[in-house]
């Protein structure tokens, strides 16, 4: 990699490849925050996921990651020399390089958002205006860092670059990351694996074409006096040009570094942007991991830096993002946290431009999904009730039903107004429903289904626990096991009433454990069936 610094009084040439591009401060404030991040550190996506919030949430805030360690693909030594001068834990981070209390300029990211919000109302003290020029055939990039005193300063100030790429997804272990969220309900990160493999590193730092402290610009400016720097750097080849940032930055210059303030930052999109439009295809129970899976069609979608989910299960409190997906990503995501059959959801996207411009959520057509209930059973008819999915047109709705773990066929076709089905000659046996919604196509769905609806019909219960099955913890919080099971096995959650919240099937664990998210807190019966629908064992839990 080529870096280079000069120092000039104006811009060279024009490149013929590649228009300027110029962006400004324009008398603002902006807020740089810097944290370190590591493919080893289970806090690291935690640290990822509150700095894109505060992207999200405060005006004027730039972010950038510094990865750092020997078995992160992404570290370098810019980022690591950061680390070494400024921190002592991870993930750990710098507002500004400014104190907040005492001498030291670290921060842990608790808070981080506070201390950025009160770094915006700071006065800036340089206005900074960037252009840039980028040689699409020679990958070169040429910086030109302009900054106006706005009033009279002392000390040394130095300008710096940093050049930036988002949606960095490699394979391996120097690219998966580490998550100690992957069994913490209600994290962004939960259920997503530990490490993630394909993880979305976001605002990874490439490389500061001056250092981590800069190059020298200006002594002791006075008022409306102007200091230019240009800077030259060769993109690799492996870096995306379409997902690198550019942030231009004015410090002060200190033998001590806690004392390097950064004054003011500006950034830019490497290449031109043109706000991308994307909407929900479907959002379908995908019943081998019991949630919901959200598609989305992103065929010619351009310039996408990121794709956002957001939920809310009562629209009238609002939306809320809960997650997130790189455009180098199947255009699809799996909501780890809401139980599909206990409520339904309701979803929309947004996407993140090559600007850093997000997408409206207004303009997000949103998705319900359906929540199929059996409402009553008496002998053998079973009565099925459920709510009409929302975000799409179809024409027509089928009645899906399978006996003792068998293949789903149809039983019936129903109009697309209808919510309700009374199957009149439900068979003996293990059953379970779902609702299809088969003429949706589009994106690679072939069809949208509900959840699933079980229930037993003309088979005794078992009282107790014969065949000697543990069951623990019980109270239980997040999670229960069972002990003594058998490949083949069906576990049904039902509550006092006897209404069916959850089922589960055993495959090769004879103590599996089972997942209570989404599950009020209370007394619920645990029914343990074998493979050809025979009682087990009927369980009490203690959910808490």
């Amino acid at each position: 990699m080529k870096k280079l610094l000069l120092f000039a009084l104006s811009l060279s040439a024009t490149m013929s490849t590649q228009a300027q591009r110029r962006v400004t401060t324009d008398g603002n404030k902006n807020t740089l925050l810097e944290y370190s991040v590591s493919v080893a550190n289970g806090f690291s996506p935690d640290a990822d996921y509150v700095a894109m919030r505060m992207r999200d949430t405060i005006p004027g805030l730039i972010s950038v990651a510094m990865h750092y360690g020997a078995t992160d693909s992404m570290a370098s030594d810019d980022a690591s020399d950061y680390v070494n001068y400024y921190l002592t834990g991870s993930p750990k981070g710098t507002i500004d390089r400014v104190p907040r209390t005492g001498s030291f300029a670290e921060e842990s990211r608790e808070n981080w958002s506070a201390f950025a919000s009160q770094r915006m109302l700071v006065a800036p003290t340089f206005d900074l205006t960037m252009i840039h020029t980028y040689d699409t055939a020679t990958r070169n990039i040429s910086v030109t860092l302009s900054g106006t005193a706005l009033t009279a300063l002392s000390g040394a100030y130095h300008f710096n670059v940093y050049v930036v790429e988002d949606s960095v997804i490699g394979t391996g272990s120097g690219y998966n990351q580490a998550n100690n969220y992957n069994a913490i309900t209600g994290h962004p990160f939960f259920g997503a694996g530990n490490p993630i493999p394909g993880y979305n590193h976001m605002q990874v730092c490439r490389v500061m074409l001056g250092g981590v402290m800069g190059q020298f610009a200006i002594t002791s400016p006075s008022a409306n006096s102007v200091s230019t720097g240009i800077f030259n750097y060769t993109l690799p080849p492996t870096y995306n040009e379409k997902h690198i940032r550019l942030i231009g930055v004015v410090l002060k210059s200190d033998n001590n570094v806690n004392l390097c303030a950064v004054h003011n930052s500006v950034e830019a999109r490497l290449t031109a942007c043109v706000t991308p439009k994307v909407q929900l295809c479907a959002v379908s129970y995908d019943e081998t991991s019991g949630r919901n899976i959200v598609y989305w069609n992103k065929a010619g979608v351009e310039n996408a830096m990121t794709y956002h989910i957001h939920k809310s299960s009562n629209t009238s409190t609002g939306f809320q993002m809960f997650g997130s997906s790189s455009p180098d990503s199947a255009a699809m995501f799996k909501d780890m946290i809401t139980n599909p059959t206990v409520a339904n959801e309701t979803y929309k996207i947004t996407v993140t431009d090559s600007c850093n411009r997000e997408t409206e959520l207004d303009s997000s057509i949103a998705h319900k999904t359906m929540l199929l209930a059996i409402t009553s059973a008496t002998g053998n008819t079973v009565k099925l009730g459920w709510n009409l999915y929302e975000g799409v047109t179809f024409t027509k709705q089928n009645v899906l039903r399978s006996v003792d773990g068998g293949a789903y066929q149809s039983i019936a076709q129903v109009a697309a107004t209808a919510t309700t089905f009374d199957d009149m000659s439900a068979p003996t046996g293990f059953l379970s429903y779902k609702i299809e919604l088969p003429d949706v196509a589009n994106c690679g769905v072939s069809a949208i289904y509900s959840n699933n609806a079980t229930l037993s019909v003309g088979i005794a219960k078992v009282n107790g626990n014969p065949y000697g099955l543990k069951l623990y913890p019980n109270p239980a919080n997040d999670v229960f096991t069972i002990e003594g099971m058998q490949t083949g096995d069906k576990v049904v959650l039902t509550d006092v009433s006897g209404r069916q919240l959850q089922v589960w099937s055993v495959n090769g664990n004879t103590s599996p454990t089972f997942n209570l998210s989404g599950i009020n807190a209370g007394m619920y019966f645990v029914n343990v069936f074998d493979a050809a629908g025979l009682p087990k064992a009927n369980l009490k839990l203690q959910h808490h």
